[in-house]
């Protein structure tokens, strides 16, 4: 009895041991996908932001920042797919979040790189409306035009295109676009100023296609970017939920198990304690005998089979009386 209850005890702490051990595992495995989560977060709203910087300014250099920042968002996202395969949870909302993060993630990389072309285009066709604009505006200035209805028109469509490299209005850009297409209806102006309308004309009709381009793609890009951040946001809560959950369940467990264990010990102690008093008291009470004279081998036999201390000490006095008889016996 007392060497199940000893080996129950042990069980049961070797048991604590274990899943302190794997509760360790398994929080240290939460905290590096979390971590790499955090890591996607970061790279992905740093890229976001130098992004946004180039769209509203075509600074390269901002453009060359958000991609070097985008790099970053792709390693972390393959490093969350390891982690997330290492991992190997059954919850399915993990599971999820985690496939979608990574199928959005690499998808708003892939877009990004269009947006960045749509926009690329609507450079190239602002600078060559700008040169053209700059040459409309030294024929302005030169005030060579035999009709002032032709010189009002000339000033009126060089304030919106004014107007329009000031404030990028796309508004004002149609404006100039609808007075250049009412200055070649009239026909106001000799060859060579008329064939630098026409051109100006082909300039504004490409920059406005390519800014009507450039906008397509970066509401798609925009949205995509918010659905993103909102993904991101939700899978970090999901692991923290889940990290949280496997947290409680070891705990739960590991307390359970230490708690029957200080239980079977306290139950054992007793048994212990009792059986070493017995014992004891036993084999005193057979030397008590021996010292009064009476030399009665009646040491029971289950004692001197014990294979420990108290076996030994039972089988010694039983020695020692049956020596003792033999050398009373020789005596007499």
């Amino acid at each position: 009895k007392l060497l199940v209850c000893f080996t129950s005890i042990l069980v049961l702490f070797l048991l604590v041991g274990l899943f302190v051990r794997q509760q360790n595992i398994v929080r240290a495995k939460n905290d590096a996908i979390l971590d790499c989560s955090n890591s996607v977060e970061r790279a992905f709203l740093k890229a976001r932001f130098h992004y946004r910087a180039y769209y509203l300014s075509g600074n390269m250099p901002e453009y060359e920042r958000s991609q070097l920042y985008l790099d970053s968002l792709l390693l972390s996202l393959d490093y969350l797919e390891k982690l997330a395969k290492e991992l190997d949870t059954d919850d399915a909302e993990m599971a999820r979040l985690t496939s979608s993060l990574l199928e959005m993630g690499r998808a708003y990389e892939s877009k990004s790189h269009e947006s960045f072309e749509s926009k690329k285009k609507e450079l190239q066709a602002q600078s060559a409306l700008r040169e053209h604009y700059l040459k409309f505006y030294a024929a302005l200035r030169t005030n060579e035009y035999t009709s002032s209805a032709a010189i009002v028109r000339m000033i009126a469509l060089g304030g919106k295109l004014g107007e329009y490299f000031d404030t990028r209005s796309t508004q004002a850009l149609i404006e100039a676009q609808s007075t250049l297409v009412d200055m070649i209806k009239q026909n106001l102006f000799e060859s060579e100023k008329a064939q630098m309308i026409n051109a100006l004309r082909t300039s504004v009709d490409a920059t406005i296609q390519a800014t009507a381009a450039k906008d397509e793609v970066g509401d798609t890009f925009i949205a995509m970017s918010n659905q993103l951040s909102k993904l991101i946001v939700a899978h970090d809560n999901r692991l923290e939920q889940l990290r949280d959950a496997s947290y409680r369940y070891y705990m739960r467990i590991e307390i359970s198990l230490f708690a029957l264990a200080v239980l079977n010990t306290i139950v054992s102690l007793p048994l212990l304690t009792n059986f070493v008093v017995r014992m004891v008291k036993a084999a005193t009470a057979k030397l008590q005998e021996c010292a009064d004279g009476r030399f009665v081998n009646d040491v029971p036999k289950n004692y001197q089979s014990f294979q420990d201390e108290f076996g030994a000490m039972a089988r010694a006095i039983a020695t020692m009386i049956d020596k003792t008889r033999e050398t009373l016996n020789i005596i007499k």
